[in-house]
């Protein structure tokens, strides 16, 4: 999905019971993880239009119950990990080929400054989450959740 999509996408019912301070926090960062979803999970490419909205509606939904603060850090990691390519390479990170990509991410992947690389893996949670947080995968990646208490039917 490109970023005019991303931007209809942030500001439909999707946003539902976030509060309107929250959503403009919010609706940037899903804009620029969604510059990153497909190629740190490629699965989410895969997944169809109500898939990929229920995986937003989940992520929403644990960035809702982040403080402001941590929400502002988010959106500045996200906003240097979109620029740097620009800045290495001179385009896009989406415009980048595979390999320029892999690249791209590497430099956050194995960073010597750790707070890159724990920003790196706190992005990389969260597209994960999105994706594999979906029930309708499970058959898919193989997944065979155990019943629990909560999910076993009387």
């Amino acid at each position: 999905m490109g970023q005019e999509g991303s931007v209809r996408m942030a500001s439909s019912a999707i946003f539902e019971g976030v509060s309107h301070e929250n959503q403009r926090r919010i609706g940037p960062i899903l804009i620029r993880l969604d510059e990153f979803l497909g190629f740190l999970v490629p699965l989410y490419l895969q997944m169809n239009p109500v898939q990929q909205e229920k995986a937003r509606r989940q992520l929403i939904l644990v960035l809702d119950r982040q403080s402001p603060k941590n929400l502002f850090r988010l959106h500045l990691f996200l906003r240097l990990m979109s620029w740097w390519p620009r800045l290495r390479y001179g385009r896009s990170f989406r415009r980048l080929p595979h390999h320029l990509q892999n690249s791209s991410i590497r430099i956050f992947f194995s960073c010597p400054i750790a707070l890159f690389r724990k920003g790196f893996w706190g992005v990389n949670t969260l597209a994960k989450l999105t994706v594999y947080s979906q029930s309708s995968i499970y058959e898919k990646i193989g997944y065979n959740p155990k019943p629990t208490p909560d999910l076993v039917k009387k």
